[in-house]
């Protein structure tokens, strides 16, 4: 009887493992991939930057697969095939590293040598064309074709046609300085013009306009590049002391500025004015207003130093002969008084 029980079991496995090999062996996997699988880590191709390439796949049947993925390049595989293996109903990831050229590019993903065998390869392979590859000149992660200033240099690509300059250069005439900051962008002699002549700096003899060369003002010491260095507002060119804002005219030409020369000054009151008397004034005080000296005398005409004919000034100044005098005059005074006081006091 045993005998009997162990020969019936031992039948139902021989068929039930036929059936079961016979449906492994005519069993037929279907992975898939769609236009959506593929995806990218950028959104905007820049050239020189490094894209990263997602392939998704999908085992739609009931059956667990394994295959391979391959990623075209324009018709070109990139990289090596990449292994998939799914289980049934699942889905997973490959990826790809790709080093993007500035141009226009097609991206091919295929599923290759799917076992078991895929029962629908219409859904093996996807297709993504005109993928463009930006250049960013300036690398500031705008493309060319979005970037309104392309190398960056402050002007902008439409100025830059205007003027001829290349908008992919910073400095289009290599001399050093850039474009926008080029008074002339074209030359690479010059790329300055302080005084606004259209001559350049470099070809300019004098580089402010102010009358003195580039040579003569380095002689003077004055800027060679500022029409009035100390800022008294009178010119280097017509400036007697440019160095001095204090200063800039000496009329009797002795080496002292009009403003510090009290005779220059003494001279130009009663020159101003016709009607004033040519004889010296009697001084009472001497004092500024203005900028402009002016004095009084008590003293008689007559005791005032004259200025000799020659023009050229007394060894000893007058306000000092006149304090002098004003002095001496004080002592005679307080001699007659006490003189006086004396007299009484014996009387």
């Amino acid at each position: 009887m045993k005998a009997k029980l162990f020969f019936v079991l031992f039948l139902v496995f021989i068929i039930s493992s036929a059936l079961f090999t016979r449906n492994i062996v005519n069993a037929q996997a279907d992975l898939s991939i769609t236009n959506a699988s593929i995806s990218f880590s950028e959104e905007n191709f820049l050239a020189d930057n490094m894209v990263r390439i997602y392939v998704r796949v999908w085992n739609t049947s009931d059956i667990d697969a394994h295959g391979f993925v391959k990623i075209y390049l324009n018709n070109s595989q990139i990289g090596n095939s990449q292994p998939i293996s799914l289980k049934t109903g699942t889905y997973d990831d490959i990826f790809l590293d790709w080093l993007a050229n500035a141009g226009v590019y097609s991206i091919k993903a295929e599923l290759v040598d799917v076992l078991p065998e895929d029962i629908n390869t219409e859904n093996n392979t996807v297709l993504i064309e005109n993928l463009f590859v930006d250049l960013d000149t300036d690398e500031d992660g705008t493309g060319n074709k979005d970037d309104l200033d392309d190398d960056n240099d402050g002007l902008s690509d439409e100025n830059e046609a205007v003027a001829g300059t290349d908008p992919l250069l910073i400095d289009t005439d290599n001399d050093g300085v850039s474009d926008a900051n080029d008074f002339f962008p074209l030359d690479p002699s010059e790329w300055s013009n302080n005084d606004g002549d259209n001559l350049g700096d470099n070809a300019d003899p004098d580089d402010d306009n102010d009358g003195l060369t580039d040579e003569e003002e380095y002689l003077l010491g004055t800027d060679p590049f500022n029409h009035d260095t100390d800022r008294d507002g009178v010119e280097d060119g017509l400036d007697i002391f440019p160095l001095d804002s204090q200063e800039w005219a000496d009329s009797d030409k002795d080496g002292l500025g009009d403003n510090f020369d009290f005779e220059d000054n003494r001279k130009e009151i009663k020159g101003s004015d016709p009607s004033m008397p040519k004889e010296e004034p009697s001084l009472f005080d001497y004092f500024e207003d203005n900028n402009k000296q002016k004095e009084s005398d008590l003293i008689p005409d007559g005791l005032l130093l004259e200025e000799p004919l020659d023009g050229n000034r007394p060894h000893i100044e007058t306000k000092v002969v006149l304090s002098v005098i004003v002095f001496l005059l004080a002592l005679a005074m307080l001699y007659a008084i006490l003189k006086i006081t004396k007299d009484r006091n014996k009387n």
